[in-house]
C-alpha cells in the first residue's frame, strides 16, 4: 500500500520558518484545521475538501461561495487568505485581493515570491501602477511583460512602456497575439518620426486587428512593400475571413513578383476555405499565363475544384493537368488526386484502374506508402484481393509497429475475401496477441468474434507469483504540499517540477526514481508532468496488464487529471470519461492553457468557433481563448460537443475522426463510402493525420478502459459503419 502525506512532511530547513504560520504549515492539513465538520456544504462533504475540490477543479464561483462559508477565524489563517486572494482575482475582485493580500509574506515565507507577483498583478489593474510594472516587467515571460507595459502605461510612463515591449520582443518567447499586442503599445508609444518596424509588421501580419488599423494610418494610402509582404497581408486577412480586404491586398501584389513566384489571388482565396470556386477561377487565369509556374497553377486550380466539392470536374481537370505537364512533379500529382476522388466516391473499378496506371507512369511516386495503401484499397473493394493482398503485406514491413499492424491487420481482410479463412484467423490472432489495446488490436478481435474464432487474451497479465515492491513514502516537498492542499494544483505541479531531485532520498528511492516521481505527480489532480515522463519508463512496463508491479506505470502514462469535472460533464452528456481522457491525451497531452498554431485552445483544444456553437448557455464573449483555457469550461464545452458528434455519427471511431477533421467533411465520407466496414473506411479516410489520430484515440481510448473496469471497459468495435445523421 502507497503512503501518502500532504503537509507535514517538510524538511527540516523549512519548518522554522513555517512553524510560526500555525495550520497546515505547521504540519496541520488544512481539512483538518478548518473548523468546520459535517455537511454543511451540501452533498455531505466537509466544507474545507469541497472548497479544495471546486479550486482544483477551477470551480471559482463555487469557491468563493464555499470561501466565503468558512468562519471567520478560519478565513484569517494565512494560508486561507492566500487563497482567498487567489480566488477574488478569478472572479475579478481585484480589491478585496489586494486586502487579502497585505503583509502576507511575513507568515507564509515559502509563497513570498508567489504572493508578490499576484499582488503585482492585481496592481497593475487597480494601483499603484509603476510598482506593479517595476516586479512583473523582471518576469522573462511574454504574459507578465505584456502585464508590466499596461501597467506602465497606466501610470503614463510611455518609455517604461517603449522598454517593457522592447525586452518581450527581443528576449521572450511569444504567441503571435502577444506580439501583436506588444507592437500595438510600442508603436502607440514611438514617435511618428521613429522606426516604422512596428507599423509595417503590424500592418503587414495583424491587419485586421487595432493595431492593424493604427499601422494603416501610420504608414499612410501607399505603403511601400515589396510583393512577398502585400500577399502576407492579403493571407492574413484570409484566415480572419474579411475577403474585400484580402481580396484588395491580393491585387496591390506587384506584377513582376506574381510572374516569379505566386499566383495572389488564388493563393488567398484559397486560404481562406470558404471562396475555393472563386480560388479555381483565379488559379486557372494564372495558369493561361505561360510561366515557369503553369503547371502548379493548373494543379491548384484542380485541387480547388475538389476543396469545393465539384469532384467531377476536378477529376477532368487533374487529367488536363496530366494531359498537359507530362513531365512536371504535379503531373504525378494529379493522377494521384484523381484515382483517390473515384476512390472516395465508391468507383472501385475506376480507382483500381487510376490507380495501376498511376503506378505504371510514375514508378517512383513521391509518397509511395500513401499511393501503395490507396490502390490496395481500391483492389479490395474491386473484388480483386490478391492484388490487395500482396500490396498490404509490401506495407506490412514498415519501420512503424502500428502502421505494420494496421497493413497487417488489411491483408487478413484481404486474404479472407480470396477464401482463406484460416490464414485471416491466424494473422488477426497475432495482431491481437502482439499489439494489445491498440487500434489494429480491437479492429482484429471484431474480426475474430465475427467468425466465432477463439480470443486471445486481450492483453497479457503479468507473473501470477509477482510480488509488490516495498511501498514507497512520497512526500510533497514544500510548498507543493501547501499549495496541493490549498486545491492550488497548477502551481503545486509546477513547484514540484523544480524540486524533484527532493523526492529522492535513500538508496531505494534512487533506484526507483522515476517510480517516485510518477506517484509524487499522482497525488495531484494534474497530468502533464506525468505525460512527460512516459519516456523514462521501462519500456515493458505497459506491455502487461496492470498489476502490483507496474500499476504506477499504467497510471503515470494513462493520468485522470480534473477527474470531477470529467466525470461530472461525462454524467451530464452520456459520454464515457475513457473518451474525454483519450482524446486529451491526444490533443493537449493534458496541458490546460496550451494554443495551438491554428488556434485550438486546451486541454481538448477547442477552437473558438466550436465553443460558442456548444455553448448553448454559456456566454461566450470577451476573451474567449482566456475562457477556454480554463479547464472547467473547456471539458464542459468539449465533452458537450463529443456527445454531439456521437449522437450524429454513432461511433466512436467516427466520432475522433470528426475531433480531427469536422464533422461535415466525415458525414459526407460516410455518406458516400456506405456500406462498407468501419476498418476499411478508416483507411479510406484522405488525411494521413485523421488516419493517425483515429488509431491513436481509440488505443488510447482501449487503455483507459481496461485501466478503468477491466476487459469489460474496451470497446467492442462494431464493424459495418453506421448510418449518419444530417
Amino acid at each position: 500500500m502507497l503512503l501518502w502525506t500532504s503537509a507535514g512532511c517538510k524538511h527540516d530547513a523549512a519548518k522554522n520558518q513555517e512553524s510560526d504560520a500555525g495550520g497546515a504549515e505547521a504540519g496541520l492539513p488544512l481539512s483538518a484545521a478548518t473548523g468546520v465538520t459535517g455537511a454543511d456544504a451540501g452533498h455531505g462533504e466537509n466544507p474545507r475538501e469541497a472548497l479544495r475540490t471546486a479550486v482544483s477543479s477551477s470551480d471559482w464561483p463555487g469557491a468563493a461561495r464555499l470561501f466565503e462559508g468558512l468562519p471567520a477565524e478560519t478565513k484569517a489563517r494565512p494560508e486561507l487568505r492566500y487563497l482567498g486572494a487567489r480566488i477574488a482575482v478569478e472572479q475579478n475582485k481585484d480589491a478585496e485581493a489586494l486586502g487579502l493580500l497585505e503583509g502576507l509574506e511575513a507568515t507564509l515565507p515559502l509563497l513570498s515570491d508567489a504572493i508578490a507577483l499576484l499582488r503585482a498583478d492585481v496592481q497593475s489593474r487597480i494601483g499603484p501602477y509603476a510598482a506593479a510594472g517595476e516586479i512583473l516587467s523582471r518576469q522573462r515571460d511574454a504574459r507578465s511583460l505584456l502585464k508590466a507595459a499596461l501597467a506602465f502605461e497606466r501610470a503614463g510612463k510611455p518609455d517604461e512602456v517603449v522598454r517593457v515591449t522592447s525586452q518581450l520582443l527581443r528576449d521572450a518567447k511569444r504567441s503571435k497575439a502577444e506580439e501583436t499586442h506588444a507592437r500595438s503599445l510600442r508603436l502607440q508609444y514611438t514617435p511618428a518620426s521613429g522606426s516604422q518596424d512596428d507599423a509595417r509588421w503590424l500592418y503587414v501580419h495583424a491587419p485586421e486587428t487595432p493595431g492593424g488599423a493604427a499601422a494603416a494610418a501610420r504608414l499612410g494610402p501607399k505603403p511601400d512593400l515589396d510583393g512577398e509582404a502585400w500577399l502576407t497581408r492579403a493571407l492574413a486577412f484570409a484566415e480572419a475571413g474579411k475577403l474585400d480586404e484580402a481580396r484588395s491586398a491580393a491585387d496591390r501584389v506587384p506584377q513582376d513578383h506574381k510572374k516569379r513566384a505566386s499566383c495572389p489571388r488564388g493563393d488567398v482565396l484559397y486560404k481562406a476555405k470558404t471562396a475555393y470556386t472563386e480560388a479555381f477561377q483565379a488559379y486557372g487565369a494564372c495558369a493561361a499565363d505561360p510561366g515557369p509556374n503553369q503547371a502548379e497553377y493548373a494543379f491548384l486550380s484542380a485541387r480547388a475544384l475538389s476543396r469545393a466539392d465539384q469532384d467531377d470536374k476536378a477529376i477532368a481537370a487533374f487529367a488536363r493537368v496530366e494531359s498537359r505537364f507530362p513531365k512536371s512533379p504535379f503531373a504525378e500529382q494529379a493522377s494521384f488526386l484523381a484515382a483517390r476522388l473515384h476512390l472516395l466516391h465508391g468507383k472501385w473499378k475506376e480507382a483500381a484502374r487510376a490507380f495501376d496506371e498511376a503506378d505504371r507512369r510514375y514508378p517512383r511516386p513521391k509518397n509511395p506508402e500513401e499511393r501503395t495503401r490507396d490502390r490496395a484499397l481500391a483492389h479490395l473493394l474491386d473484388k480483386d484481393p490478391r492484388t490487395a493482398r500482396r500490396l498490404f503485406e509490401d506495407l506490412a514491413g514498415s519501420r512503424d509497429p502500428l502502421e505494420s499492424a494496421r497493413a497487417a491487420m488489411m491483408a487478413a481482410l484481404a486474404a479472407l475475401e480470396d477464401g482463406e479463412r484460416l490464414f485471416a484467423i491466424g494473422r488477426w490472432t497475432d495482431i491481437a496477441r502482439n499489439y494489445p489495446l491498440t487500434w489494429p488490436a480491437l479492429v482484429a478481435r471484431a474480426h475474430l468474434t465475427a467468425l466465432k474464432a477463439p480470443l486471445p487474451p486481450t492483453i497479457e497479465t503479468g507473473d501470477p507469483r509477482a510480488v509488490a515492491d516495498a511501498p514507497l513514502l512520497v512526500r510533497l516537498p514544500s510548498p507543493v504540499d501547501l499549495l496541493h492542499d490549498l486545491g492550488l494544483d497548477d502551481d503545486a505541479e509546477r513547484a514540484l517540477v523544480s524540486r524533484e531531485s527532493l523526492l529522492v532520498e535513500g538508496a531505494t528511492a534512487r533506484a526507483r526514481s522515476t517510480e517516485l516521481t510518477c506517484q509524487a505527480y499522482g497525488t495531484l489532480d494534474r497530468g502533464e508532468r506525468r505525460h512527460e515522463l512516459v519516456p523514462q519508463l521501462p519500456k515493458d512496463m505497459l506491455a502487461s496488464a496492470p498489476g502490483p508491479r507496474n500499476g504506477w506505470a499504467w497510471h503515470c502514462a494513462y493520468p485522470e487529471p480534473f477527474s470531477p469535472i470529467v466525470t461530472a460533464a461525462g454524467q451530464e452528456h452520456g459520454v464515457a470519461p475513457a473518451l474525454t481522457y483519450a482524446i486529451m491525451r491526444a490533443e493537449s497531452s493534458y496541458r490546460p492553457a496550451v494554443l495551438s498554431p491554428v488556434g485550438a485552445v486546451g486541454l481538448l483544444q477547442l477552437m473558438p468557433d466550436t465553443a460558442r456553437k456548444v455553448s448553448k448557455d454559456v456566454p461566450l464573449d470577451g476573451d474567449v481563448v482566456g475562457k477556454l483555457k480554463n479547464p472547467r469550461l473547456n471539458i464542459q464545452l468539449g465533452v458537450r460537443f463529443l456527445h454531439d458528434l456521437q449522437r450524429t455519427l454513432k461511433s466512436d471511431a467516427l466520432a475522433a475522426a470528426a475531433y480531427n477533421a469536422g464533422s461535415e467533411a466525415v458525414g459526407r465520407w460516410a455518406k458516400r463510402l456506405h456500406g462498407i466496414d468501419l476498418d476499411v473506411f478508416v483507411e479510406l479516410i484522405p488525411y494521413g493525420e485523421t488516419r493517425v489520430y483515429v488509431a491513436r484515440v481509440m488505443g488510447n481510448l482501449a487503455r483507459y478502459g481496461y485501466l478503468q473496469a477491466g476487459e469489460s471497459g474496451v470497446p467492442a468495435l462494431s464493424l459495418p459503419l453506421p448510418d449518419v445523421d444530417d
